[in-house]
């Protein structure tokens, strides 16, 4: 009479356990002999292509935080895009504004009605400012304005 729910070889299902573990350190020990030999090796990543605008500018305070800045396109890039400025107390994200770049070179002075005394604003360069759920490009290095005093 066989029971159900019972191992019907007799092992208790130790052997199956047994098998696993001995499949894992031989794995284990393939992994191990194919790198001491060098017959596995880490994937080659391409360089970062470099960012088509470059940022510079300077954060300043006076009755309103202002933060004037220079995009210009650096190499070949015909796409639209779009200036990101997210104006930071602290850590926290207080406001987000976003302007579509048209030209290749462009300077700006951006107003924040603030007062305190750790905001900062970091801007970026995307290649679309919208509502979809993907990613954008960055088309520039993001920066971090603060203000020195």
């Amino acid at each position: 009479m066989v029971r159900t729910g019972m191992p019907v070889s007799g092992f208790g299902g130790g052997f199956a356990r047994t098998n696993a573990r001995r499949r894992a350190l031989l794995l284990l020990l393939l992994l191990l002999l194919a790198a001491a030999f060098g017959l596995l090796q880490a994937p080659v990543q391409a360089a970062a292509a470099p960012k088509p605008y470059s940022l510079e500018g300077v954060l300043t305070r006076g009755e309103q935080v202002r933060l004037d800045i220079s995009i210009k396109l650096l190499s070949a890039y015909s796409g639209e895009a779009h200036v990101v400025f997210q104006l930071m107390e602290g850590n926290v994200p207080i406001l987000i504004n976003a302007v579509p770049l048209q030209k290749d070179e462009w300077e700006i002075s951006q107003y924040f009605n603030v007062t305190g005394p750790d905001c900062k604003v970091k801007v970026f360069v995307f290649d679309r400012f919208d509502s979809d759920l993907a990613p954008p490009v960055p088309l520039a290095e993001p920066k971090v304005f603060q203000i020195t005093n």
